[in-house]
């Protein structure tokens, strides 16, 4: 069995581990103390780095390794570089991610995965991931509360500028 410790998932940074940590932790016992997966935070880039994915894929005390980066305006550009990066020790991987994200095993037994955010085809990142978790109606919902505190606002705005005294043209200052 694969205790956590040898299990390891590259993220680009701390709202990635947060989510990550949010969306398992209905499935699994996630505290302080007890850890399914061991989340490495790579600031941002530093994940695509020459040495980062090459590290852990050779590293003796990881037996998983899961990379979670963001498409952001090229999902091709990033699947390109990840598989640079890992070619040396995953050399059969496929020309194009799958769309259901890659798990494939090295020749040393590591179990390697990646997820390219949003949907491992289309530009984005997290946060459009998580836009596509929340339901139409919910969108809805909320862009019309958003409307109605707008319009509430703009109507105190517009009650307090008629209440002000109208100054007439004996009113000011005079030179």
């Amino acid at each position: 069995m694969v205790t956590p410790e040898r299990k390891r998932l590259l993220v680009e940074g701390s709202d990635d581990l947060h989510v990550v940590k949010g969306l398992m932790s209905p499935t699994v016992t996630w505290t302080e103390t007890i850890r399914p997966v061991q989340i490495e935070q790579c600031r941002g880039a530093r994940l695509l780095n020459e040495d980062t994915i090459p590290l852990w894929l050779k590293a003796s005390d990881t037996d998983i390794l899961g990379v979670i980066v963001d498409a952001d305006g090229d999902c091709m550009a990033r699947w390109n570089r990840i598989s640079q990066l890992a070619k040396q020790y995953v050399p059969a991987l496929p020309r194009a991610i799958p769309e259901s994200g890659l798990v494939i095993t090295t020749a040393r037994s590591t179990v390697f995965g990646v997820w390219i955010m949003p949907d491992n085809k289309s530009v984005g990142m997290l946060e459009t991931f998580l836009q596509a978790l929340v339901p139409e109606n919910i969108v809805i919902y909320w862009s019309l509360r958003n409307i109605q505190h707008k319009r509430r606002n703009l109507t105190a705005l517009n009650i307090q500028r008629n209440r002000r005294p109208k100054l007439s043209s004996m009113d000011g200052c005079h030179g």
